[in-house]
């Protein structure tokens, strides 16, 4: 298994993927799982913890995420509402379709747009696309 990925497995005991709005966070799409390990590799080089880094995939992570829309009802409407009067909305609908397509998701903290620049940079490097930093007020690409 490649460090920091959760894998999907109907088993009940897995702890849940995170589900709230990446915040000082960069995320990026790896298709493949040497993609991951490469990305991984690039961001723990860089001085990120391994235990910081998150990837998600496959069927357990579209499983959660709309039973997070479930639960949270009215909220996760408005913020769809939100996140349609904005570019957010087209950014989380490329990100879902890549779970469906059975892509990764890669996310790893970055405290500022400086750091997230380089992390980006990492990332992208070392084969990620769309990559995304989602800042506590705006979300910048830094990588098609």
């Amino acid at each position: 298994m490649l460090p920091g990925v959760v894998m999907p497995d109907p088993s009940p005991q897995e702890p849940p993927i995170q589900s709230t709005y990446p915040i000082r966070e960069v995320v990026g799409i790896a298709d493949e799982p040497s993609a991951v390990q490469a990305v991984v590799t690039a961001l723990t080089q860089r001085g990120i913890p391994n235990g910081s880094i998150e990837v998600i995939c496959g069927a357990r992570a579209r499983r959660e995420l709309d039973a997070y829309r479930a639960e949270h009802g009215l909220k996760s409407r408005l913020i769809r509402i939100a996140q349609a009067l904005s570019d957010e909305r087209s950014l989380a609908e490329r990100y879902e379709q890549a779970l469906r397509d059975d892509a990764f998701l890669v996310l790893a903290p970055a405290a500022d747009s400086a750091e997230s620049e380089r992390v980006g940079e990492a990332m992208q490097r070392s084969g990620a696309h769309f990559v995304n930093y989602y800042g506590s007020s705006t979300i910048t690409a830094l990588a098609p």
